[in-house]
């Protein structure tokens, strides 16, 4: 780690520490406990949030496009989507494939109340068949090496189907150093395809990627 890299990691985990036993504990929330001792999946990252902040400055690179619907895939204890759903969405998901993690993130949206705001699915991503109804679909690195390519590979072909229910423009929003040649693999420099930015992110230095995809 260079001396910015580590003194970002040192901020996040004092601030998470403080938004923990300070604002969730006493609430009987838990959002920001980084969590790997549970994942299933050796190709899974394990789960750790993405701050309102940073999801809040990935969104205004999108710049004007309507935010209909938004997906968290690998979407952990329901913080992104929480936080999605403050940011002007018409409804926000969750998709989660570890069983405990999806029963925390399930406590953290009833204790809130927002039931009918943020959806929860425990499913594997693979699995999932919907994801033409999303407008913005994040990904916080949920899996690692050729999984994480087919799984973009898929989402992509996804898009393509129930013309009746698709939107003009799909946002993918990338997070935590995907590789580049996976990207390149899957996106290319096709006409229908406009990689926004490609930089790293200023509150957690890693790799993100603003993708827009049009009326595939």
């Amino acid at each position: 780690m260079n001396i910015k890299t580590k003194f970002l990691w040192a901020t996040r985990v004092i601030t998470y520490g403080l938004r923990y036993f300070l604002y969730e504990y006493p609430r009987g929330l838990d959002f920001s406990k980084r969590q790997r001792d549970s994942k299933t999946l050796n190709e899974s990252s394990g789960y750790a949030l993405t701050s309102k902040s940073a999801l809040k400055n990935f969104l205004d690179i999108t710049g004007n496009e309507e935010r209909i619907s938004f997906i968290d895939v690998g979407g952990g204890k329901g913080g992104t989507a929480f936080f999605a759903s403050q940011f002007g969405f018409k409804n926000s998901t969750s998709l989660e494939y570890e069983a405990s993690l999806h029963n925390i993130a399930k406590r953290n949206i009833e204790i809130l109340g927002i039931d009918n705001k943020v959806e929860l699915i425990n499913q594997d991503a693979f699995e999932y068949t919907q994801y033409y109804k999303h407008s913005h679909i994040f990904m916080f690195r949920p899996l690692n090496g050729e999984q994480m390519k087919e799984l973009l590979l898929l989402i992509l072909n996804n898009l393509k189907i129930s013309p009746s229910e698709k939107v003009q423009t799909y946002v993918f929003l990338l997070y935590g150093d995907i590789e580049k040649k996976h990207i390149d693999e899957v996106f290319g420099s096709k006409n229908d395809i406009e990689i926004l930015i490609d930089d790293m992110c200023p509150y957690r230095n890693t790799n993100r990627r603003v993708i827009k995809v049009f009326h595939v």
